[in-house]
């Protein structure tokens, strides 16, 4: 089982830059003389871990296996500087999943992440939540909360539509970073 001790034996974080390093491992981690040299050798001081693209949402992250196992580096930071995982979601306040400097890792729940999430690349209005109705020729407002969809009202105006908007996201308690235009 991988505990702070073990983590911070084998790697080494920087809360500044999000960066996990390889440490020098010692002769009880390896079967033989051989494995051991030739460990050290190759990855002491290198950059750990890789990227991938998660199947859940699209979005790259890194991660790093330890002890035969995959981890996500953002929930190895937590381990590290925290002594333990993270019992929820990790949130990359800035919307970028491979920066993982501790300034920009929170610990959130499900619903908590997901009040901080980019705009959707099928959004044409350039606002999260705001849409045009063809319908009734009028702007439309609406948040969803708690998986419910609440309409916020029509409106003649695409300001008033996102004023109405981004009330609601303060209302509801959504991350003033829900909605913008990030990288990925």
């Amino acid at each position: 089982m991988l505990t702070q001790e073990i983590l911070k034996e084998l790697i080494h974080y920087s809360p500044d830059t999000g960066v996990f390093t390889w440490k020098f491992r010692d002769r009880k981690w390896f079967k033989s003389d051989a494995a051991f040299n030739m460990w050290n050798t190759r990855w002491t001081g290198k950059i750990a871990g890789s990227d991938f693209i998660s199947e859940n949402c699209g979005k790259p992250y890194r991660q790093i296996k330890l002890l035969s196992k995959m981890h996500l580096i953002h929930r190895l930071a937590f381990l590290y500087m925290e002594g333990s995982f993270p019992s929820d979601d990790v949130d990359h306040i800035n919307g970028n999943g491979t920066d993982n400097r501790w300034i920009n890792l929170r610990s959130v729940t499900r619903v908590e992440n997901a009040r901080n999430v980019k705009l959707l690349s099928s959004n044409t209005s350039g606002h999260a939540g705001v849409g045009w109705d063809v319908h009734r020729n009028k702007w439309r407002a609406r948040i969803t909360v708690n998986n419910k969809t609440k309409h916020l009202g029509r409106f003649d105006r695409i300001q008033e539509a996102v004023d109405a908007r981004k009330h609601a996201e303060i209302e509801y308690d959504f991350h003033p970073n829900h909605g913008q235009i990030r990288p990925l």
